[in-house]
């Protein structure tokens, strides 16, 4: 069964003649994302930004297209490349995530998404993978391998879909009728790779987290909450009792209903610091209760410079040991597209 967006693209693709083509949506957690900056992180001087029609690059140059789309900029090379470069993909992610599909009459087809300047996976159809966490996007590839089995589908729509499904950007067809902004790019080399992650430990989960709107947060912590109380054994806990309740009334994250969550916090360190270090107490429910409730501290008042549930993550990865993947791919399921 074929999706609305892939549909959507495949009936765009079936009346324009493209046959090469590289289409990059960027997004920005770190303040106002323009075409200027992406240009500059193309390689080109945003000077020379000038409109030219979407065909331009037929003529010999390799031109990149600019167009703002909400906070997003989208970036569209008709006969080019530059964004399916791993490194250019990984410069455009880094104060945030890059997504980009590419295509060519040699029938080479990759779809590639970064964020904060780490490849997260490089996917050249049908199946060949690099990068930090190549299962990134598995949860959203089940139409690309449909239209691998079925000749009559269209793996160039089905991957445009998984862009527009995981930024909310559409490459509007109207798009190609018209002259944009654009600027002629330099001979794609390699740039530099950003001197560190801007992430703490998992790019993929952390950039969705900071671009999903904040009307998430409430419903995301909530999940967080039901995860780690009974994996730690904290649902006795009258700092958990009071929070819960609070969250159930609609408090907003960061009401000083939560402050008691910080002596809870604060008397569990204690007891780790107090027992006689070994390896038992370090694996043991002592070190998860610790975590845990570190995680559901910073979930609940988030620090003033990172007002989302940002620094409860690691917390939560280290209290839940073994059962994280299965927790995060739950926590991932609520920041996807469309948002509940």
């Amino acid at each position: 069964m074929t999706d609305d967006a892939t549909a959507y693209y495949a009936d765009l693709l079936a009346r324009r003649d493209v046959l090469s083509m590289c289409w990059t949506v960027v997004e920005s957690c770190r303040g106002p994302l323009t075409i200027e900056s992406v240009a500059a992180w193309l390689g080109a001087d945003p000077a020379g930004i000038t409109e030219m029609p979407w065909d331009a690059a037929f003529g010999g140059a390799a031109v990149a297209h600019l167009a703002q789309s909400g906070p997003a900029v989208m970036v569209a090379e008709v006969n080019g490349y530059s964004g399916a470069m791993h490194g250019v993909l990984r410069r455009l992610s880094e104060n945030g995530r890059a997504h980009s599909v590419f295509w060519n009459v040699n029938m080479m087809k990759s779809l590639g998404c970064a964020a904060f300047g780490d490849l997260l996976v490089a996917f050249e159809y049908p199946d060949n993978r690099t990068g930090i966490d190549i299962c990134a996007l598995d949860d959203e590839l089940e139409p690309v391998y449909a239209a691998q089995r079925d000749p009559e589908d269209e793996p160039r729509a089905a991957m445009m879909a998984v862009v527009e499904r995981r930024t909310g950007v559409r490459l509007d067809e109207d798009w190609l009728d018209a002259s944009w902004p654009a600027i002629v790019v330099p001979s794609p080399g390699t740039p530099d790779r950003p001197a560190c992650s801007g992430s703490f430990f998992d790019p993929e989960l952390e950039s969705a987290l900071l671009l999903a709107p904040a009307s998430v947060d409430h419903d995301f912590v909530g999940d967080l909450t039901n995860l780690l109380v009974p994996a730690a054994q904290l649902a006795g806990e009258p700092e958990i009792l009071a929070a819960r309740a609070a969250l159930r009334a609609g408090a907003p994250l960061g009401d000083e209903r939560y402050a008691p969550l910080e002596q809870l916090a604060a008397r569990l360190e204690e007891q780790v610091e107090s027992t006689p270090k070994s390896g038992s107490v370090l694996n043991g429910m002592a070190w998860h209760r610790m975590h845990a409730a570190q995680a559901l501290r910073w979930a609940f008042r988030p620090p003033e410079h990172t007002p989302r549930p940002l620094h409860s993550l690691q917390h939560a990865r280290l209290a839940l040991g073994d059962d994280w993947l299965a927790a995060r791919r739950r926590l991932r399921a609520r920041l996807r597209r469309p948002y509940r």
